[in-house]
């Protein structure tokens, strides 16, 4: 079977992964690379699955894209974020929570929706739903 770059590579999630990479001294980056050194998250949507960051990509005024984590570990426990898209924006950027994509919207949904790689899953295995 024949793939091209650009199918493998979404296929891989490498763009994303090097994202990660690229700013793994976040605090909500550093929770997905290594979930081991987090307690269990607490957090859980109404079907009952169990939700560590809950994602969201968000422009600027400007038009600059950002994803960052709705769901954020603060004093030793996970809390969920109680915001509208403006004021979520402006925490993560004030905490450090945020990863700035400019001008590429595309980039930041992707990312706010394939940011977790197979060993954060393979972790949280039976435990997250895909």
């Amino acid at each position: 079977m024949d793939y091209k770059v650009e199918d493998l590579i979404k296929m891989l999630n490498i763009q994303n992964m090097g994202t990660l990479y690229q700013n793994k001294d976040l605090p909500f980056v550093d929770r997905i690379i290594n979930p081991q050194n987090y307690p269990t998250p607490s957090i859980f949507d109404e079907g009952g699955r169990m939700q560590t960051h809950f994602m969201s990509a968000t422009p600027d005024k400007e038009g600059n894209w950002y994803a960052y984590p709705n769901i954020i570990f603060e004093d030793g426990e996970y809390k969920k974020l109680d915001l509208n898209e403006d004021q979520a924006l402006e925490y993560a950027k004030k905490s450090g929570n945020v990863i700035s994509f400019g001008k590429n919207k595309d980039a930041a949904i992707d990312f706010s929706k394939n940011y977790k790689p197979e060993e954060f899953k393979k972790y949280y295995k039976g435990l997250l739903q895909e």
